[in-house]
């Protein structure tokens, strides 16, 4: 009777282990499998965007809206010793966009944002003025706080892409000094360029147009920390 008593303890306690290494054991599995939907789910995410910033690519019209400040572009991408956009080959996979601020009194300074064969590259073209000669510098500019991809789709959403000259839309001060933006773009054989003559100030044609300019550069500036390009702190 003791022997059956025993037999039978043993019995249960080694169900009962078997049941806890079945149990811990499924419960093993139940939770690796949301990681691998999250996993799907971000890769979907990030095809998503890709599909996006290729459709608004394509909405892209090819325009050069020629102005004597873009002579100033000319002239300054001389002195940094690169070649004008409209010149530099850009395959269709590929774009390039230059931003520039200044003008007047104000020496250029410049945003470049490129992607080619998948590589993203952002460049600073300034001038540095701490010796007695003035001195062009090109900084390479690290990852910018929000990532490529969605630095780039905050840009397009204010259309850097689509917006008019402010001069064809009557949207200009007209001034004969201040800071001002003049942008380019190209992708493959499409090549645009527009400018926005101090969209900060307080004019009677000031329009919407103006105010996404103004958002194109404090979005440089908040993701790259380049003070000069947001002239927002400018408007009263």
């Amino acid at each position: 009777m003791k022997r059956n008593f025993a037999t039978v303890c043993l019995i249960s306690i080694c169900f009962f282990i078997g049941a806890c290494t079945l149990v811990e054991s499924q419960s093993s599995k139940t939770t690796a499998l949301p990681k691998r939907e999250n996993n799907s789910q971000t890769d979907n995410n990030s095809q998503l965007n890709k599909n996006t910033l290729a459709n608004s690519f394509d909405k892209l019209i090819s325009e050069n809206n020629k102005s004597v400040f873009f002579e100033s572009v000319d002239e300054r991408c001389k002195e940094a010793g690169i070649k004008t956009l409209r010149n530099t080959a850009v395959s269709e996979n590929d774009f390039e966009i230059r931003v520039w601020v200044g003008l007047g009194l104000k020496k250029l300074e410049g945003f470049i944002l490129n992607q080619v064969s998948g590589k993203w590259s952002a460049t600073h073209i300034d001038t540095d003025f701490s010796s007695k000669k003035s001195i062009n510098r090109d900084t390479k500019l690290a990852e910018p706080k929000s990532g490529w991809q969605n630095t780039l789709q905050k840009l397009i959403d204010n259309d850097i892409l689509t917006l008019p000259s402010a001069e064809s839309i009557n949207c200009s001060p007209m001034y004969e000094d201040g800071m001002s933006y003049v942008v380019e773009i190209k992708k493959g054989n499409k090549y645009r360029t527009y400018m926005y003559d101090n969209p900060w100030a307080d004019f009677e044609n000031r329009c919407a147009e103006a105010d996404k300019m103004l958002n194109v550069g404090k979005i440089i500036f908040d993701e790259f920390g380049l003070v000069e390009f947001d002239l927002t702190k400018r408007q009263k």
